[in-house]
């Protein structure tokens, strides 16, 4: 439990902002009318670790998509997120990158991303950098605001996770806003 609860507490911390068009037939196909473009903040953390000690981290996602169709849309999205373990003085950068699909039902939506991470290889001298992926499903629902903004709560689990990961937990809670 205290492995998951740090885990939890950074992914529910986890904020990205970033802007969704609404478009419809009639909409041309033009990046201007179909494109969005946005930037994250996320991984926003700090707690204990049984195993590492005191922690710190926080982090950025840039992100860019194209609506597809009404309902559908596709995009790419990198991630940097800093880690600090204070009790071992180590710092860890966390580089990645990820597809994104996502597919929209009224209120709700499924999502679905392959992500790439590369980390500090901070325990071991054969390697400076170290790499895994996740595939990550999900459901999440948009409480609508004004126009096309929206707070957005997306729920997701890594297929690929198993008990050798780096991360403490199969589960990715988000928070984010779209506008």
């Amino acid at each position: 439990m205290k492995k998951l609860l740090p885990l939890l507490l950074l992914t529910c911390c986890w904020i990205s902002a970033f802007s969704q068009r609404d478009v419809d037939e009639r909409t041309s196909w033009s990046i201007k009318d179909r494109g969005y473009l946005g930037l994250g903040f996320g991984g926003l953390g700090f707690g204990t670790n049984s195993q590492y000690g005191n922690y710190f981290s926080i982090g950025l996602s840039p992100q860019a998509g194209y609506m597809l169709t009404k309902n559908l849309s596709s995009g790419l999205a990198f991630e940097y997120q800093y880690t600090s373990y204070s009790d071992l003085k180590l710092k860890n950068h966390m580089y990645g990158w990820y597809p994104f699909v996502r597919y929209n039902i009224r209120d709700f939506f499924l999502q679905a991303d392959y992500d790439w991470y590369s980390l500090d290889n901070v325990f071991t001298p054969e390697t400076d950098r170290v790499t895994f992926d996740r595939f990550f499903v999900g459901v999440g629902y948009a409480s609508r605001g004004g126009g096309r903004s929206a707070v957005n709560f997306l729920a997701q689990y890594d297929l690929l996770y198993t008990n050798t990961s780096p991360f403490n937990s199969p589960l990715s809670i988000r928070i984010f806003m779209t506008f």
